[in-house]
């Protein structure tokens, strides 16, 4: 399982306990087979995940809809930028389900998710800006380092929690960067 889906399920847990069955949403077959496969490798005995791949916007209906058939009791929304284009769609249609959503930014938080956890858009911009400074200067982006995000941000929506009858742990409202009332 990749760090961040053991984090988003983490998560998930300390929020809703008695989740036995996560869905999750990913971009496209290949991104498909890679979180299954990692899912297979790291299987818990405390969680069966089901995954559906989407690649464009008409397939997250179904999508959903085949989530709902499984049974799942969640659902994770990976990165992608066709989730964040539609995540309105996608938390009403989650909401509806009665799904607690974790997803990786703050913005879907603030549009009805119940918790996001990722990296901290804020220091990536200002360090893109600087790597765009230093290529207009005549560096050669390849002599460039790569560079990982060493921030990362969990902002909790406490309206949501509240309308799932969800109670957030100490743990994670200790560890939360944003709380949304």
């Amino acid at each position: 399982m990749s760090e961040i889906q053991q984090k988003f399920v983490e998560l998930l847990l300390a929020a809703a306990p008695n989740i036995r069955r996560i869905g999750a949403l990913v971009s496209g077959p290949r991104a498909l087979a890679q979180r299954t496969e990692e899912a297979r490798r790291a299987a818990t005995q405390q969680v069966e995940m089901q995954f559906e791949a989407v690649a464009t916007p008409e397939e997250i209906g179904p999508a959903i809809s085949r989530l709902a058939k499984k049974d799942v009791q969640a659902l994770i929304v990976f990165s992608s930028a066709v989730f964040h284009a539609e995540r309105q769609r996608i938390l009403k249609l989650a909401l509806a389900q009665r799904w607690p959503v974790i997803a990786p930014s703050r913005q879907w938080v603030e549009h009805g998710a119940l918790l996001s956890y990722g990296a901290d858009m804020l220091p990536r911009a200002h360090r893109a800006a600087y790597y765009i400074d230093r290529i207009l200067k005549g560096a050669k982006p390849g002599d460039l380092p790569i560079e990982q995000p060493t921030r990362f941000e969990l902002v909790v929506n406490m309206k949501t929690a509240k309308a799932l009858g969800l109670t957030i742990p100490q743990s994670i409202m200790l560890q939360a960067t944003r709380v949304i009332e």
